[in-house]
């Protein structure tokens, strides 16, 4: 369902806790109601200063963009930043689980859907603890603005679902998930 510009909706359990196992899925869905607009799924995970840092062009086409925040900001270290043009399943990927190697606890994005409606599918197999901020950004939202639907799983449940309407070169974030052992807490966030 639509809903207004800047305007949110939880679904499911939406926020709040939940107990899962000890290795807990995570899988962020993006699509949106327009054939010409090419929107991507993004993710951060919290670096070790406590910042959800992206490079310049993970907010923006230009590598000189403001950072949107609320949460996230243009900073370093980004190497925790996650997406097309670097968080495939065959290629490279940010390291989410300390692990120094790819593995299930990295995330990685299915397509980069630039034919309109998605969806773009971005999964973390086995998340470690840690917090991590999931959000849009509209690269080109066609002739006009078009509604991304974004949803987050965790084990299969759906806990977060949200539409919101978007422009070419919003940013948009979505959740925030937090892991700590068998502790999964789902925030849903405004902009």
């Amino acid at each position: 369902e639509a809903v207004g510009e800047g305007e949110g909706e939880a679904v499911g359990e939406g926020e709040g806790e939940g107990d899962v196992g000890a290795e807990v899925a995570l899988h962020a869905q993006l699509v949106w109601d327009t054939a010409d607009a090419d929107l991507d799924v993004r993710g951060i995970q919290e670096n070790v200063n406590g910042a959800f840092c992206g490079p310049a062009n993970f907010f923006d086409n230009t590598v000189d963009a403001p950072a949107p925040g609320p949460l996230a900001t243009t900073c370093t270290p980004s190497d925790r930043a996650c997406f097309f043009a670097n968080c495939t399943a065959n290629g490279a990927q940010p390291d989410w689980d300390g692990s120094g190697a790819r593995s299930v606890g990295d995330p990685a994005i299915d397509v980069d859907d630039v034919n309109g409606f998605g969806p773009e599918n971005l999964d973390v197999a086995a998340a470690a603890a840690g917090d991590r901020l999931f959000g849009a950004f509209a690269y080109d939202a066609g002739v006009g603005p078009t509604c991304a639907t974004f949803k987050l799983f965790v084990d299969g449940s759906l806990r977060l679902e949200r539409s919101i309407v978007v422009g070419s070169g919003d940013w948009v974030e979505f959740a925030r998930v937090s892991v700590a052992g068998a502790s999964v807490v789902v925030t849903g966030l405004e902009g």
